[in-house]
């Protein structure tokens, strides 16, 4: 089956610092069937879909570095956006972001 979105897989690899509030715009490139559903694997990231522009967007807010990779001052933080058709079927969105500590360049 074609992918229902321009991008569904989406990679801002040049970094945001932690605390930073992104949004991710997913685009459909044809007609959806009625969304049942948005929602975000984690709480850092809030999705909604807006009808009007067949969007599904994502504010995502740079969490913590994990302790474990402090001394290395970035981690990649990948999340999922699970799209639910009323006939129960799924679209899933992804997107990675790079994520530094305050204080380093990005």
């Amino acid at each position: 089956m074609e992918s229902r979105w321009k991008t569904q897989d989406i990679k801002k690899l040049e970094g945001i610092k932690v605390g930073t509030l992104l949004t991710i715009v997913y685009q459909a490139i044809v007609p959806l069937p009625p969304i049942k559903e948005v929602k975000s694997s984690c709480g850092c990231s809030e999705a909604s879909f807006d009808p009007e522009t067949n969007q599904v967007r994502v504010v995502y807010k740079a969490e913590k570095i994990p302790k474990h990779l402090i001394a290395q001052g970035w981690f990649l933080a990948a999340k999922k956006i699970g799209v639910i058709y009323e006939n129960e079927t799924p679209d899933r969105l992804t997107f990675t972001i790079k994520v530094v500590q305050d204080g380093l360049p990005v």
